[in-house]
């Protein structure tokens, strides 16, 4: 079924900076995604599309969030839950990055995060889509959802 396929993908594409983000912030350094292209024949039907890549070569959403995820995270020495979804992610020599999301619709975590202006990094959720940067002058500015983002802060 297309459209179950176009969830599938939709939500593997959240899952995937939100399953990340727990496993580092528990301590974890490293993790392998085992499932690299999706393989409609594959004799259990669970993991047919669980790839980051459709079978006709397309790159999922989740491929293009993990690509983003590890430019912007790559080198972390350590990952804090400061409040309900919102983690920090530190480095020795850069800024902090900060990994969000708000299942419950209420920004209340992000007075954690002080400061001027920002950065919002998207992540891709649909087929065809790239993630994109929105810059914001207050986080209480950005319409903030169940979709984690990546912060930085700017200068």
């Amino acid at each position: 079924d297309p459209q179950a396929i176009a969830t599938f993908d939709r939500l593997q594409a959240g899952y995937m900076i939100k399953k990340l983000t727990a496993c580092f912030e528990a301590g974890i350094e490293k993790v392998f995604v085992s499932t690299d292209v999706d393989f409609d024949a594959y004799y259990i039907p669970n993991w047919r599309y669980a790839g980051l890549i459709k079978s006709n070569g397309l790159l999922k959403p989740a491929y293009l969030n993990l690509k983003l995820f590890i430019k912007k995270t790559d080198g972390f020495e350590e990952v804090t839950n400061l409040n309900d979804h919102l983690y920090e992610f530190t480095f020795i020599d850069k800024d902090p990055v900060y990994v969000y999301w708000n299942d419950s619709n209420d920004p209340e975590s992000l007075p954690a995060l002080n400061g001027g202006a920002f950065t919002i990094h998207e992540f891709a959720y649909q087929a065809g889509e790239t993630p994109k940067s929105s810059e914001v002058n207050a986080l209480v500015d950005y319409d903030f959802g169940a979709h984690p983002v990546l912060i930085e802060l700017r200068d």
